[in-house]
């Protein structure tokens, strides 16, 4: 694996991390925060920060990372290596068996059986949802959930890459909500920091 970990920046404090810092389209929360439980990211939309997270870290490389959108700002914490190098085997292996054929692994229906949701409803559709598998791609290799998952291997996949990136999620990434400034009558923005143990 060879790449650039570049766009990185460092504050003059004293030991301070590098940063990358990246800007994200859409939402990168999951609904909004309640009283009793406090707003979670989209994994969806941390797949790449992941990525960059796990190869920071097998690198020995300890940098943390920001990624701003627009109802949030999500803060990465540098991964501990021997769970990256673990992470990163599993991912180039799942990459690899990709190259051969095409693997049962649609991403929003795998992000749902890993958040404890309804991955059949994501992948067929219902009431006001669309179907994932209404893409050609999917319907043409999956029609249905129940050919999706035929041969098993669509619950190991979700769990070795997006299993993977749900537990990063819940001890190294930090929420911080925008909130506008009721009644103040300008576009002033305030956080409300979320800890990746409460997401």
């Amino acid at each position: 694996l060879q790449d650039w970990l570049d766009h990185l920046r460092v504050s003059d404090e004293a030991g301070a991390l590098p940063t990358w810092l990246d800007l994200a389209p859409g939402k990168l929360a999951k609904g909004k925060p309640t009283k009793k439980e406090s707003a979670k990211p989209r994994l969806d939309k941390l797949r790449l920060a992941w990525v960059r997270s796990v190869v920071a870290a097998c690198e020995g490389q300890a940098v943390q990372g920001v990624l701003v959108g627009c109802d949030a700002t999500v803060w990465c914490s540098p991964m501990d290596p021997t769970v990256a190098h673990d992470d990163l085997r599993t991912l180039l292996k799942v990459w690899r068996a990709g190259l051969d054929a095409p693997l049962p692994l649609p991403m929003r229906t795998a992000v749902a059986k890993v958040a404890d949701e309804d991955p059949e409803s994501v992948y067929e559709g219902g009431f006001m949802r669309d179907a994932e598998a209404d893409d050609p791609c999917w319907s043409r290799l999956y029609p249905s959930f129940e050919a999706l998952t035929a041969d098993g291997r669509f619950e190991s996949l979700a769990d070795d890459v997006w299993g993977r990136i749900q537990a990063w999620a819940m001890n190294h990434v930090t929420v911080a909500m925008h909130e506008a400034e009721g009644g103040s009558g300008n576009d002033g923005v305030t956080m409300q920091v979320v800890t990746g143990a409460e997401a």
